[in-house]
């Protein structure tokens, strides 16, 4: 059996990110792979929201590249998270959330 990361398609249909690279989009979906692994084992900080731990190392190792890469990538999805705002007026006219929130299991 297969195992697939899930990346929200708004990273690549919407044009407030037409400029974050394919690399930090497969990054941002591995992330959210560890977001459900974390809901599924509680790790919830004080205000009850899931968190992750995912280091520069692990993050090399998933995506096989260098230090200097995996810190340029995720400095880009901060960036990300800046623009989400952005996207979001522009997008409720579609009525399509820009992140969906992971279930609870």
């Amino acid at each position: 059996m297969f195992a697939f990361y899930r990346v929200p398609k708004v990273l690549f249909t919407e044009d407030c990110f037409w400029n974050v690279s394919t690399d930090a989009k497969l990054l941002y979906g591995i992330l959210l792979d560890r977001m459900n692994l974390s809901a599924r084992n509680d790790w919830l900080d004080e205000e009850g929201r899931v968190y992750i731990i995912f280091t520069i190392e692990e993050i090399k190792g998933a995506l096989g590249c260098a230090e200097k890469k995996a810190v340029k990538l995720l400095d880009e999805l901060e960036m990300l998270k800046q623009r989400k705002e952005s996207c979001r007026s522009n997008m409720s006219r579609s009525r399509e959330p820009l992140f969906h929130p992971l279930p609870r299991p």
